[in-house]
């Protein structure tokens, strides 16, 4: 599991705080990050904080800069940007997408059938 996953799994709701810092490429827009990207960039002794590798070649991703970290980058992306809103602290696990839609859709019928309004009790 790459390091800013496990940072956003780790972190309680009281880790995120609300900033303008990460502002190359997005500047005057306040974002909530965890404080530890702040901190950690705040830290970054260079201008430059990591690579993203492309098919054309690296390209280099300035400290500040707006860009998350993702497979694609190496370097230090803990200074980078680690979104995270308030309820960072309730997600405790990473999964597909569609796992996620589908108890969504299940938890919803669910409910719709107790109230007799779900495709059934139509």
């Amino acid at each position: 599991m790459p390091t800013y996953v496990a940072a956003l799994l780790a972190a309680p709701a009281e880790a995120t705080i609300l900033v303008e810092a990460f502002s190359v490429g997005w500047p005057g827009a306040p974002h909530r990050v965890l404080s530890s990207a702040v901190a950690a960039a705040e830290a970054h002794p260079d201008e430059m904080v990591a690579m993203l590798e492309t098919e054309s070649g690296s390209q280099p991703i300035p400290l500040w800069f707006v860009a998350t970290p993702n497979r694609e980058v190496t370097g230090h992306v803990e200074a980078m940007a680690l979104y995270a809103g308030q309820g960072v602290g309730q997600v405790t696990q990473v999964v597909p997408a569609a796992q996620v839609v589908t108890e969504l859709a299940e938890g919803a019928d669910r409910l719709l059938r107790r109230w007799g309004a779900g495709p059934s009790g139509r």
